[in-house]
């Protein structure tokens, strides 16, 4: 289940930056929050 709740942040994540470079640096920073939340998932379920 916390793997599901991981990728998912990491799709979102990515999603945003791809809409933050086309159109918004709003978007970026919201998809890296998004990256930096997988990454901490992913520390804490190891």
């Amino acid at each position: 289940m916390r793997l599901n709740v991981n990728w998912t942040f990491f799709t979102i994540g990515l999603a945003f930056l791809v809409l933050g470079l086309s159109s918004n640096q709003t978007f970026l920073i919201v998809g890296m929050a998004f990256l930096i939340l997988s990454f901490i998932f992913r520390k804490k379920t190891k």
